[in-house]
């Protein structure tokens, strides 16, 4: 083993990766299982290599390896020690580890970060816990994570939502690591925000910037911050209602940026295209994509303003309400529509006129939804008689 520890330190020191490659090929298909073989001497080698060549400290490794170098010679190193993974589970997990931190160490250059965030994911993706590593319930589920938190950054919410699957499943399996449950919950809170779950979102951050479980100032008020983001660009109707009015009735958002524009969602207010813009620039990058010539705020804004106007107007025209909304009229008509048949909004549509007839608050209906009722209610007793005639007179054809 000293001879072993001597190489591997000469090697490194002259920054030879080809024979350090060599090296870890000869280690891990040593024969034998004495004091000299593969079960005793491999595995500690192998630990002195991660432990020599990840020293990235210029004093205690001043000839070692910078990271665009570190990271060409582990991903060499990776497929010689997967062919043994069952043999050596934990040292392959530990280099997975280093190549990830490898990678994780450019997220100050925006520019290249989103490809190595990508490659850390699928590195640590691509490990089994069940090929016989020793890691307990709390590092798997920080490994996951990793995982997931690499997705995410590399704009893959797919991925980091199954990876979040699989940490959900021990996390209850670690009731004292406090810092890691709340980690799990802004985790699993990041991917509902990513993949535009914006009420799910909005409601995690929220209990997240109230959890006692977690001490940083910073973090509580960035989970606020985007509870207050989500709130705004999630569908307009109930849901989004009641989240909007528990933010508002919490005096922390009152100091946020985001206050102005919350605050008139919250009271029903039309909002103008002057503050949509303006409180654009406080989205974050993933929450700026457009779908069908509209950005997500302005798709939010103008179910809002559809709901708003409900609570403003008793009925109105359809051309009157496309100018509301900044819309052309057969666009308007199909979002009142959609927002109707999905429950977010109490109204009829008169097509023959043009008219949209919004539902009084005060009795719940309107004369046009009530003509509708009496309709229907006709119909199902014009059919109930009809069943009951079959049944005594089977000959009887309606």
């Amino acid at each position: 083993m000293p001879a072993y520890k001597a190489y591997i330190k000469e090697l490194n020191d002259k920054q030879d990766s080809a024979s350090l490659v060599k090296l870890i090929e000869h280690l891990v298909n040593v024969e034998g299982s004495d004091s000299h073989g593969r079960v005793y001497i491999t595995p500690a080698a192998l630990d002195n290599f991660l432990e020599v060549v990840a020293e990235m400290d210029e004093k205690k490794n001043p000839n070692g390896f910078v990271v665009d170098d570190l990271i060409p010679l582990l991903e060499k190193v990776l497929p010689i020690l997967r062919k043994k993974e069952e043999d050596f589970p934990d040292q392959l997990m530990r280099t997975i580890k280093i190549l990830s931190q490898s990678h994780e160490s450019y997220s100050d250059n925006p520019k290249v970060y989103k490809e190595h965030a990508k490659a850390a994911a699928f590195a640590l993706g691509s490990f089994n816990f069940e090929k016989g590593s020793s890691a307990g319930f709390a590092e798997q589920v920080g490994w996951y994570l990793d995982t997931a938190e690499f997705y995410l950054d590399a704009d893959i919410p797919g991925s980091a939502s199954q990876q979040v699957k699989k940490a959900h499943r021990l996390v209850s399996e670690i009731p004292d690591k406090k810092d890691l449950r709340a980690r799990f919950k802004l985790c699993s809170a990041r991917v509902a925000d990513a993949e535009r779950k914006f009420q799910d979102a909005a409601m995690r951050y929220l209990q997240i910037s109230q959890s006692s479980e977690i001490k940083d100032d910073g973090k509580i008020v960035e989970a606020l911050k985007r509870s207050v983001l989500c709130a705004v660009l999630a569908a307009a109707g109930p849901a989004r209602s009641r989240t909007l009015a528990m933010l508002y009735s919490d005096e922390r958002t009152r100091s946020l940026p985001s206050f102005p524009m919350l605050e008139k969602m919250f009271k029903g207010f039309i909002i103008r295209k002057a503050e949509v813009d303006s409180f654009s620039s406080l989205l974050l990058e993933h929450q700026r994509v457009t779908s069908k010539g509209q950005s997500l705020l302005q798709q939010a804004v103008v179910e809002h303003n559809m709901l708003a106007a409900s609570q403003i107007y008793r009925n109105i025209h359809i051309s009157q309400l496309a100018v509301l909304l900044d819309l052309p009229p057969a666009k308007a008509e199909k979002l009142a529509w959609k927002m109707i048949e999905q429950g977010r909004m109490k109204a009829v549509i008169d097509q023959v006129e043009g008219f949209v007839e919004f539902l009084v608050a005060e009795s719940g209906t309107s004369s046009m939804y009530a003509w509708d009722v009496q309709i229907q209610d006709t119909c199902v007793q014009v059919n109930d008689a009809l069943e009951a005639i079959a049944k005594r007179h089977p000959t009887f054809k309606a």
